[in-house]
C-alpha cells in the first residue's frame, strides 16, 4: 500500500493507506459511497460519503470534458 510520504496524497488530510483503501472499496466493489463510509467507521475511521466521493472523483480515469465519470466508470 501507499505510504503517507506518496506525493500523490501530499495535502489529505488523512494517511494514504485509508484514501487508497477508500478508492479501492469505491471501485472494485458494488459499493455506494455511503457502505464505504459504514466500512470505515466499523473500522474506527470517521470519514463523510462526501469524502470518499471526492477522493474517487480526482482518482477516476480522465474523461471526456463534459462527461460526469460515476461508479464504475459509468456516466452519473
Amino acid at each position: 500500500m501507499a505510504t503517507r510520504l506518496d506525493p500523490r496524497y501530499a495535502g489529505y488530510r488523512y494517511p494514504a493507506e485509508i484514501v487508497a483503501t477508500a478508492v479501492w472499496l469505491y471501485f472494485r466493489f458494488p459499493l455506494s459511497l455511503r457502505m464505504v463510509e459504514d466500512l470505515l467507521a466499523k473500522r474506527g475511521i470517521t470519514v463523510s460519503h462526501e469524502t470518499v466521493r471526492h477522493w474517487a472523483r480526482k482518482s477516476a480515469p480522465r474523461s471526456p470534458p463534459g462527461c460526469a465519470v460515476g461508479h464504475q466508470g459509468g456516466a452519473l
